[in-house]
C-alpha cells in the first residue's frame, strides 16, 4: 500500500487548513507532476469552493455528487457506488496543475454525521472511509484530506487511516495573501499531528 495520504486537521477553524491543502495540491501537481486527489471533508467546503468555483460546486452539490453523498450511499442507504464518479477533474486554475482532482465537500456533512449517530452507524462509517482511502491510494500519487475542525466521527476516521497528519499552528493574518503554492507554504507553519497513526487494518 502506498503511504501517501495526508490528513490536514486542527481543532480550531480558520487557521489555514484549506490554504495549506490548496498550496500542497497545486505544488505537487505543477512542480512534481503528481496526480493529487483532494478530499474535502470540511462542512464549510472551502477547498471545494477554491478549486471548483461556485457554479461547478453548486451543480455537484445539487446532484449529490459529493463526499457526503458518497458516504450516504455507503453507510446510510447501504448501496454500492463507484467513488470515481464523484471525483471532479480540471479543478485548479493554475495552468501547470492539471493533475489535481477533487472529491468535493458539502455543507450537509454535519447533518450526515447526525444521521450516522442516530442509527449507530459509526463502525460502518469508519470501514467505508478506510476502504475509500485504500482505493484512492491505489489510483492517486498523493491524497490530501481537508478535515472538519474538532474530533467529529468523520475527522477521527480520517485520522485513523491516513498516513500523515498535518496541522497549522498559527492563524493567518487578517488579510491573508492570495492562495498560491508559494504563499501557502509560507503563510502557516506545519507540524506532524501528534497522534498515533493507525493502519486501516486495525480500525474497529
Amino acid at each position: 500500500m502506498k503511504q501517501n495520504a495526508i490528513a490536514v486537521m486542527n481543532t480550531k477553524g480558520g487557521v489555514g487548513k484549506s490554504t495549506i491543502v490548496l498550496g500542497l495540491a497545486e505544488t505537487l501537481s505543477a512542480d512534481h507532476h503528481l496526480n493529487v486527489l483532494v478530499i474535502d471533508s470540511d462542512a464549510q467546503a472551502s477547498i471545494s469552493y477554491m478549486l471548483a468555483g461556485p457554479k461547478r460546486l453548486t451543480d455537484v452539490q445539487t446532484e449529490g455528487r459529493t463526499l457526503v453523498g458518497l458516504l450516504d450511499e455507503y453507510v446510510v442507504k447501504q448501496r454500492s457506488a463507484d467513488w470515481l464518479d464523484y471525483v471532479m477533474s480540471g479543478v485548479s486554475d493554475v495552468d501547470d496543475a492539471r493533475s489535481v482532482y477533487l472529491l468535493p465537500g458539502d455543507t450537509e456533512l454535519t447533518l450526515f454525521e447526525g444521521a450516522v449517530s442516530k442509527v449507530a452507524a459509526e463502525p460502518p462509517l469508519r470501514r467505508a472511509i478506510s476502504v475509500l482511502l485504500d482505493e484512492a491510494r491505489s489510483v492517486f500519487d498523493v491524497v490530501l484530506i481537508d478535515c472538519l475542525p474538532g474530533l467529529s466521527v468523520v475527522t477521527e476516521s480520517w485520522l485513523r487511516v491516513s498516513d500523515y497528519h498535518l496541522s497549522p499552528i498559527c492563524a493567518p493574518t487578517s488579510s491573508p495573501p492570495a492562495a498560491s503554492p508559494s504563499s501557502a507554504a509560507s503563510s502557516s507553519a506545519i507540524r506532524r499531528w501528534d497522534l498515533p497513526i493507525t493502519s486501516a487494518s486495525s480500525s474497529p
